[in-house]
C-alpha cells in the first residue's frame, strides 16, 4: 500500500502522504473493513464514545485500520500475540495493561483477522448488540455463540467488499495519474 504509518517517540501517529484526507489510498482490506462497520453504525456520524477492538495489529489491516477508526472519534484496541495497544481519537496512542476478555466486554464492535485455523474469539465476553466481522479466511468465530447473543450481528467474511475496495483504490489511483488531482 501507499501509505506509511508512523508511530513517533511521542506516542501519536500520523500518517504520511497526501494532506487531502480523500487522496489517501488506504490498505483494501482495512478499508473494506470500514466501510463495513461504517455501514452497519451509519447512525453515528462520528464515532465518539464507541469502543473498537481489532484482533490482530498487522501493517496492512489491523494497524491502518485502528488508526482510520481513531482518526474518526472511536477508541480502539488493537491486540497481537505480544500486546495490547489503545488508539485514541488526537492521534494518542498507548499501551494498557488489560487482558482480551475485558476489551471484548469493552466494545461494541469486535473485528478479528488471526490467520490461524487453531484460534477461537471466546464469544462468552462479548456484550448484546455487538457487531462481529471475521476478517480471517478461518472460521475462528463460532457462528453459533454468536448468533445466542442478543441483537449481535455477525459478518463472517468479507472477500466481496474487499474486492470493491481495490476497485475504489485503483479508480482512484487512475484519476490522479490522468487528472492530476
Amino acid at each position: 500500500y501507499n501509505e506509511q504509518w508512523l508511530f513517533q517517540s511521542s506516542k501519536k501517529f500520523t500518517c504520511r502522504g497526501s494532506n487531502n484526507k480523500a487522496s489517501i489510498l488506504y490498505p483494501c482490506t482495512a478499508l473494506a473493513v470500514f466501510k463495513i462497520v461504517q455501514k452497519f453504525h451509519h447512525q453515528m456520524h462520528k464515532w465518539n464514545g464507541v469502543t473498537i477492538t481489532i484482533i490482530n495489529r498487522s501493517e496492512i489491516f489491523g494497524r491502518p485500520l485502528a488508526v482510520m477508526l481513531a482518526n474518526e472519534g472511536a477508541v480502539v484496541y488493537s491486540i497481537d500475540k505480544d500486546n495490547i495497544l489503545q488508539f485514541r481519537p488526537g492521534g494518542r496512542l498507548g499501551r494498557v495493561g488489560t487482558t482480551l476478555e475485558k476489551c471484548l466486554e469493552a466494545s461494541s464492535v469486535v473485528i478479528s483477522g488471526v490467520p490461524s485455523p487453531n484460534y477461537s474469539l471466546p464469544c462468552e465476553f462479548l456484550q448484546p448488540g455487538t457487531l462481529v466481522v471475521n476478517v480471517s479466511e478461518y472460521e475462528n468465530i463460532s457462528e453459533k455463540s454468536i448468533l445466542e447473543i442478543p441483537s449481535t450481528k455477525f459478518v463472517p467474511k468479507i472477500g466481496k467488499v474487499t474486492i470493491a475496495a481495490l476497485e475504489q483504490n485503483l479508480i482512484q489511483l487512475h484519476a490522479k495519474r490522468f487528472y492530476k488531482e
